[in-house]
């Protein structure tokens, strides 16, 4: 009888070539941008939810690829064999499996890929799609304020008024207990003129019209409720 080993190197789910997908927030600004954090020591997940990986040398492989060619396949298929209650138990993974949620996908963070390649082919050829015992990050973006940031920057050069444009993320409450913690935060741009460091902070597009309604006054030669930011 074939290992298990064998077994889902030979198994052809339909998913197989789809390419592993780059981690977004390898992008700082982007986490700059999350405005809840949530980390949990132990918990599960669903194993088709996993689209890509931080590691640089497998973004744009395919799963099969992976499986073939992962630089520690071997020595964690060989691991499979010797120990497949690794992948179904559901106490805490040793060693542990990382793994990052944005915007409903997830990613295999700092450990876990060649784990993770594995568990995706076992679990479609069982029937299983629930990985127990891993550890995992979520991050909620607001893009509302992420587009807001990128459109100060463009409006700041096209200009020629080389503000100082920040991200702006302030925490506003802590919960936690034994193994989990969530950070919500309170998300804004901060604009500087670094002629004279004057700052505003704006959270909505609403706040920057007035700014640009501000800047269309010095036109008229009116003195603006942002002159500081054209000085």
């Amino acid at each position: 009888m074939d290992k298990l080993s064998e077994r889902i190197q030979k198994y052809t789910p339909y998913w197989q070539d789809k390419l592993i997908e780059a981690f977004p927030l390898s992008d700082i600004s982007l986490k700059d941008f999350s405005y809840s954090d949530y980390w949990i020591s132990n918990t599960s997940i669903n194993i088709c939810d996993v689209a890509g990986t931080m590691h640089t040398d497998y973004i744009g492989k395919s799963w099969r690829w992976l499986l073939e060619n992962g630089k520690r396949m071997v020595s964690n298929l060989e691991l499979l064999d010797k120990n497949p209650v690794y992948y179904e138990e559901t106490i805490k993974k040793e060693p542990y499996m990382h793994f990052i949620k944005v915007d409903n996908k997830v990613y295999v963070g700092t450990d876990g890929n060649h784990r993770t390649c594995i568990a995706k082919f076992l679990f479609d050829m069982q029937g299983y799609t629930t990985l127990h015992g891993v550890m995992l990050e979520e991050y909620s973006i607001n893009y509302e304020i992420y587009n807001l940031y990128s459109i100060i920057e463009n409006f700041s050069h096209h200009n020629l008024l080389y503000w100082i444009v920040k991200p702006f993320k302030n925490i506003i409450e802590r919960l936690d207990g034994a193994g989990w913690k969530r950070d919500n935060y309170q998300l804004g741009i901060k604009i500087t003129n670094p002629k004279n460091n004057y700052s505003i902070i704006i959270t909505s597009m609403t706040e920057f019209v007035d700014i640009i309604n501000d800047y269309n006054k010095l036109f008229h030669k009116f003195n603006g409720k942002y002159k500081n930011l054209w000085q």
